[in-house]
Formats: structure tokens, sequence, C-alpha cells
């Protein structure tokens, strides 16, 4: 408001400020990332079949129309661990 209404003016009415989206093509597009897989675990069984596994994690959310993340995140595998 510049100036308010004197001698009986009409004052402002509505809101002050006035917010928009912003256009898809001004904010950065952000693909889903995944870190690297880990090292497989142990076998599970120290003598016979069993089963070992390995990880991977998201390191970036995909944003603003980004590519989401598709694949596993956990694997698992048979093994068979012979001491």
């Amino acid at each position: 408001v510049l100036r308010h209404a004197l001698y009986g003016g009409t004052p402002c009415n509505g809101t002050l400020e006035e917010t928009k989206k912003c256009k898809p093509d001004c904010l950065p597009v952000q693909d889903c990332e995944v870190s690297e897989w880990s090292e497989w675990s142990a076998c599970s069984k120290s003598c016979g079949p069993g089963q070992t596994f390995r990880t991977r994690e998201i390191t970036k959310q995909a944003r603003n129309g980004g590519k989401g993340c598709d694949g596993r995140l956990h694997e698992v595998a048979k093994c068979l661990d012979a001491d």
C-alpha cells in the first residue's frame, strides 16, 4: 500500500501479496540418483546353503518432473559357505 485512503476515499481491499508457481522451465529437473551397491554380506550360514545380501541407497530424490528411481535397493542371493 503506497497510500492509505484519506478523506472518505475507498480503502484498498484484497491481499497485499501474490504468489505464483514458477514455470517448469525455471526449476532445475533432478533425476533420482542411487549409490553404488555395497559389498555382499557374509553368508548367513557358516555351513551349508544360506543367503547373502547387498544394498544401495537413494542419494537424491527426483524433483520437478525428474525421472524417478527404478530398480531395487536390496538384492539377496544364495550362497554356500563351506569352512
